[in-house]
């Protein structure tokens, strides 16, 4: 404050930038709270997933070894006749500004036709299939829960520092330098208050 010219102008400029930091501060606070909510829900659903996957490949690697010892290595060349599922559909949900991946939402339905034939399989392999099909769709859910787990926290990283700075470092400075103009300007007033007096003493005189 020392090399700046003090005036009531600066002042008042001073002190609206302090109002303003702090409502940018209450205003992150507010979308931190929020982001923090949407996260923990996010991490119960995400804890129900990983338990769901695990029993489904538990489940689906159990079936797979029936398989192997029903038919041996002609299991997998019954699984090489499986098409390879390579795209998704991607589309995008806005929580406070930030987008959030939305996976194509794929549900558990029984295939009305396997990709091999009758003839060729058994059961078991059938069996394994199915099995195989619920952990692909237990996988695109934990994915985008954990996507979005990754995207949400980043962001409440990057709001934490920007309130930290502006709590510990940008808020007080504006506040100490809003106490020196105004003891500024408080003796400014004073030195003029006693200036015209003495005038006005010896115009008297």
């Amino acid at each position: 404050m020392q090399n700046k010219v003090v005036s009531k102008n600066l002042l008042n400029s001073t002190k609206n930038s302090l109002i303003l930091a702090k409502n940018g501060c209450d205003i992150m606070k507010k979308k931190r709270n929020i982001l923090m909510k949407e996260l923990l829900m996010i991490k119960d659903k995400i804890e129900e997933i990983q338990q769901e996957l695990l029993d489904f490949f538990s489940k689906a690697y159990s079936d797979l070894r029936d398989a192997n010892i029903s038919l041996g290595l002609f299991t997998k060349e019954l699984a090489s006749v499986v098409e390879e599922e390579v795209d998704l559909n991607l589309t995008y949900r806005s929580i406070m500004g930030i987008e959030i991946p939305v996976f194509q939402r794929l549900e558990y339905k029984k295939p009305q036709k396997l990709p091999f034939g009758l003839h060729a399989s058994n059961s078991l392999v059938d069996k394994t299939y199915l099995s195989f099909m619920k952990v692909k769709v237990a996988i695109v859910k934990y994915a985008e829960l954990e996507t979005s787990i990754f995207l949400i926290s980043k962001t409440i990283i990057k709001i934490k520092k920007k309130i930290n700075a502006l709590e510990n470092l940008a808020i007080p400075k504006l506040e100490e330098d809003i106490r020196d103009m105004t003891t500024a300007l408080e003796e400014k007033e004073r030195e003029e208050f006693t200036r015209m007096k003495i005038i006005k003493e010896k115009k008297i005189l």
